[in-house]
């Protein structure tokens, strides 16, 4: 069976913080897509092409780190989600679950039939 490494481990533990980081970007970048446009959109009216190639630069790169990091954003899958992609897999596939717990269950079935039928009949 695979163990967990501690990189795994570290790297488990920072998805979220992962996560919070590519909404900051996604947010700040996507502030900032909207004043290069409106900048750029002034500038063209005004008539400075100076200032119009300059604002669509800064879309050129806004634009892409604005995609990646909503993807980041929403990709990525949080601690929770993926300790249970890590860990489901092993326990449905575990030998133990497919063939003790049906045996427990038995037992705990069986058990609490006795403890119905003892109440009864002290009744």
């Amino acid at each position: 069976m695979n163990e967990l490494t501690m990189t795994q481990m570290y790297w488990l533990t920072r998805l979220d913080g992962i996560i919070v980081f590519a909404t900051m970007v996604m947010a700040t970048s996507c502030i900032l897509l909207i004043m290069s446009t409106v900048f750029g959109i002034i500038a063209n009216i005004d008539g400075e092409d100076g200032m119009t190639n300059f604002a669509i630069r800064i879309l050129k790169v806004l634009f892409p780190t604005f995609i990646i990091s909503t993807i980041f954003a929403v990709f990525v899958p949080t601690t929770k989600e993926m300790a249970l992609i890590y860990v489901a897999p092993k326990l449905v596939n575990s030998s133990i679950v497919r063939e003790d717990i049906p045996k427990i269950y038995e037992l705990g079935v069986d058990k609490l039939k006795e403890i119905i039928s003892k109440k009864e009949l002290t009744k």
